[in-house]
């Protein structure tokens, strides 16, 4: 397993013991593109790249937004369990192309961990 691209400063910062402020997506975004960025702290999990492959340790205890776009939906669902393998506190799932009508459109899932599983 290997950590997602763009996750250096993300993976340096989580080492030294502190967390991304939060942007607008939560502490950190996962996006689908090579060709996409956004304000704060972001990681990439384009469909080329197996999402089961990727360790995404550095999101313990954050708030993750993960972005999608396309019919892969069999790399959505890797996605979002390489996500929840690295043990978020929230995870939102938005559809780019539905997002276009505003993020409440494309919001496809919300998963939150439960009180207890602290």
């Amino acid at each position: 397993m290997r950590l997602p691209p763009n996750s250096r400063e993300l993976f340096a910062m989580r080492r030294a013991g502190n967390v991304p402020v939060p942007g607008p997506f939560g502490h950190v975004a996962v996006l689908p593109s090579w060709n996409m960025e956004i304000a704060g702290a972001h990681v990439l999990a384009p469909e080329s790249i197996n999402a089961l492959d990727l360790d995404f340790c550095i999101v313990a205890g954050l708030d993750v937004a993960i972005f999608v776009q396309g019919v892969d939906v069999e790399h959505h669902v890797d996605l979002i369990l390489a996500v929840m393998a690295g043990d978020p506190r929230t995870i939102a799932v938005i559809d780019l192309d539905l997002a276009v009508d505003g993020l409440d459109a494309g919001l496809l899932a919300l998963y939150i961990r439960r009180a207890g599983d602290e």
